[in-house]
């Protein structure tokens, strides 16, 4: 390493000797604790204190708590230290145990130590840039603009589950049609993705219940354009147009709904102990429609019709041993006869709630509130979970694995230099600004500052990889794979020309000579 490098390392771990020092002496005033930091003064002066109450033949009550806390005993012996003896054995305990996290260093530390606590170790860790390079992300996603819709039909979305694996005969694909507000299900089954398949079943649908006005897909904004465009030629009356993207915590009810109807068709396939699960996706979607939504309070299928779902008879106020005997309208009408208590409207309806276009309002104007607090909760917490991040802000970007050597670190840091009004952060390092803009769910905020706004050259746009591999002490990613046919024995072959070996990821069944 060479000199320059070292004066500035060493001029860094001064700054930070001194930050901490004053940061734990702000923190032990406002705790009030005893003696876990204490300066050279104080420190000189307990050790005057123990020393006169081991000569001492008649102890005073300070005098025994003094030797209780600090003489010197037979065994584990574990020495206090001074406040600015502190940081240097904190930093030597982390660099032992390989830069480990606070338990480890509690581990490592409180062997020898016995005045170094949780809360210094957490406040060190915060000043350690690498450890703030190496952590993992916080997986929790944000809620950046929740999507919400009073009307039925305003926005829908489509997608679609993979059951290539498992196909059930010409089947392939579950298509997973969802209305946004009363989170009523569609289901169908494909052979293909195909973009004039999915338009042939949705226009079924749409001739049905109607077309939204948005539709939504996961799968990609040319999918839509292309499915939109294929309902067109089916339908030329139609017009919808595609949602604009989104991130997948704000509209992915339709995935949240997907791992619930794979979840659904497995336990109906092992109930009924039958592959077809084509046939079982309409059972799979009543099933879905009349079970209780958290988000809007209610069933699908009640906030869609104003009513819950009638199973016949079985719905019914009526005893099942009665049913059970029921074969048609005679018997029962016999039996509401019989049964004074029996709810029977002027049609002879059988204590069931008429369709009330009032009822299906409230339906919906409940669904819509409730989808409201529920996305007003979301916010609240992806606010306490993600909260906004300043001009100025550090933060540690991932670095994704195929852009990083196997030794490289985890993250990189980066400073907040602008948001712009849709909540994008523009990013800089200290090799440049990054060329993408970086939402809020994509980075974490660091407790300290390692890198200010005026060490970032703004002249110079570079891609992640590109700060990544800057930021590498080795070669950056250095991913190498070829694809030979023959022996890898010249420079034809990739990793030969790298002087790599090749791995598993490159060839199987070929007799390669540079394993």
């Amino acid at each position: 390493m060479d000199e320059p490098s070292t004066s500035s390392r060493q001029a860094d771990q001064k700054q930070w000797r001194e930050k901490f020092l004053t940061e734990i002496l702000e923190s032990e005033i406002k705790k009030s604790s005893h003696y876990n930091v204490m300066s050279s003064d104080m420190y000189s002066e307990l050790v005057e204190q123990v020393e006169d109450a081991e000569k001492s033949e008649k102890k005073t009550p300070l005098q025994q708590r003094r030797l209780k806390r600090f003489a010197r005993r037979e065994g584990n012996i574990k020495y206090y230290l001074q406040a600015d003896e502190l940081y240097d054995v904190i930093d030597a305990a982390h660099v032992a145990v390989g830069h480990g996290g606070r338990d480890r260093m509690l581990a490592e530390t409180s062997k020898k130590y016995a005045n170094i606590t949780k809360e210094m170790i957490s406040l060190y860790l915060s000043m350690c840039d690498v450890c703030q390079q190496k952590k993992t992300k916080k997986k929790r996603g944000l809620v950046s603009k929740p999507i919400l819709h009073s009307e039925m039909n305003s926005r829908c979305q489509v997608d679609l589950i993979d059951f290539q694996t498992q196909p059930d005969e010409q089947f392939k694909f579950v298509m997973v049609y969802q209305d946004h507000l009363t989170k009523f299900v569609l289901l169908r089954a494909l052979t293909s993705k195909r973009a004039a398949e999915v338009a042939y079943h949705l226009n079924d649908i749409f001739l049905t219940i109607g077309a939204p006005c948005i539709l939504q897909s996961d799968n990609g904004r040319e999918f839509v354009n292309n499915v939109i465009s294929e309902l067109a030629s089916l339908w030329s009356e139609l017009k919808i147009v595609h949602g604009k993207p989104r991130h997948s915590q704000s509209q992915g009810f339709v995935e949240r709904a997907n791992q619930d109807i794979e979840n659904m068709i497995s336990s109906w396939l092992k109930d009924n102990n039958s592959t077809k699960w084509s046939e079982g996706l309409r059972y799979v979607q009543f099933m879905k429609n009349r079970a209780f939504h958290s988000g809007i309070k209610q069933s699908p299928y009640k906030a869609l019709f104003g009513i819950e779902p009638r199973v016949g008879l079985s719905t019914s106020s009526l005893p099942q041993e009665i049913i059970n005997d029921i074969k048609d309208e005679d018997d029962l009408r016999k039996v509401i006869e019989e049964d004074s208590n029996s709810n029977q409207s002027e049609d002879g309806d059988v204590g069931f709630v008429e369709f009330d276009t009032q009822n299906i309002q409230d339906a919906r104007k409940a669904a819509a509130e409730n989808l409201k607090k529920q996305a007003k909760k979301m916010k609240a917490s992806s606010d306490k979970s993600h909260p906004p991040a300043n001009i100025g802000d550090n933060i540690t970007i991932p670095i994704p694995d195929v852009d990083k050597g196997r030794g490289d670190l985890r993250n990189i840091i980066g400073v907040i230099l602008q948001r712009n009004d849709e909540g994008l952060y523009k990013v800089g390092t200290k090799h440049g600004v990054l060329q993408k803009l970086y939402c809020r769910t994509e980075f974490d905020i660091c407790i300290q500052k390692f890198l200010d706004v005026g060490d970032v050259n703004r002249d110079i746009e570079i891609s992640l990889r590109t700060a990544a591999t800057k930021h590498s002490i080795g070669s950056g990613q250095g991913f190498v794979r070829c694809s030979c046919v023959k022996n890898c024995l010249t420079n034809r072959c990739k990793c030969k020309k790298k002087m790599v070996l090749c791995n598993s990821k490159c060839h199987q069944s070929t007799s390669c000579q540079n394993k």
